[in-house]
């Protein structure tokens, strides 16, 4: 593969620094070189701009097979966009299958499962089975990875939805608000898990709090829908 990095001055159109980097792509290697690029783009953004960004976060192991990665890199756009969520419970299927023990793949199709009777297209043909599927899936990522952020988002959102609807188990709000600040000590930066803890928290009539989780979920990734959609909500609602 080649991969060519390029930090240009947009006000100027101005070229500051590019490197190109040819590597041979193995499943032990794939990790390695998204490390070596990032600590040339936070090295190059220090000498060309003197900004300090900090040291570049090592890439987490998420598996060490090319071909289950790849899949999960095909999904995970698709389910940020809510987009043909079966299609993308397909990939995530094919990759757990690829690799059993993909974590990080197990998880999101534990959202995806869970998520997918809100777009009219439940996983298993009902709300109950969907439901189900999720939670099965969420524990069996925690079994792998027990302080897995988004596999114990998904668990407590699957309680908080029953709180809402009247459904076993009782909660308090306190109790759901434990579990979604778990997750996200686990996950800080985790999209998902800002979003689902400021939904909650607007629910309770919290909105403060709410807007804040919405707004540190669009500094993270300005492109993420829901949370401008539900910053918006809250906003409108605080008048």
């Amino acid at each position: 593969i080649r991969i060519t990095a390029q930090l240009i001055d947009s006000t100027k159109d101005k070229h500051l620094w590019s490197e190109t980097f040819d590597r041979t792509l193995t499943a032990e290697n794939l990790f390695e070189i998204q490390d070596e690029i990032a600590r040339a783009i936070v090295a190059a953004i220090d000498q060309n701009l003197g900004v300090q960004v900090g040291v570049a976060a090592p890439s987490p192991q998420r598996t060490a097979n090319v071909d289950a990665y790849a899949r999960f890199l095909q999904a995970r756009p698709r389910y940020y966009a809510r987009e043909n969520l079966p299609a993308v419970a397909e990939l995530l299927a094919r990759a757990v299958e690829i690799d059993p023990d993909f974590v990080d793949a197990i998880a999101l199709r534990a959202s995806v499962a869970m998520l997918s009777s809100d777009y009219d297209a439940p996983l298993g043909g009902s709300r109950a089975a969907a439901r189900g599927l999720s939670r099965q899936l969420a524990l069996r990522a925690l079994a792998l990875q027990p302080q897995h952020g988004l596999a114990l988002g998904v668990l407590t959102n699957l309680d908080s939805r029953d709180n809402s609807e009247g459904r076993k188990p009782r909660l308090s709000v306190a109790e759901v608000l434990q579990g979604f600040d778990a997750a996200l000590a686990a996950d800080p930066r985790n999209l998902d898990l800002l979003n689902w803890r400021g939904r909650w928290l607007a629910f309770v009539g919290r909105f403060d709090n709410a807007e804040a989780d919405f707004r540190r979920c669009r500094e993270v990734d300005p492109s993420y829908m829901s949370c401008r959609v539900n910053l918006a909500g809250v906003l409108t609602v605080m008048g």
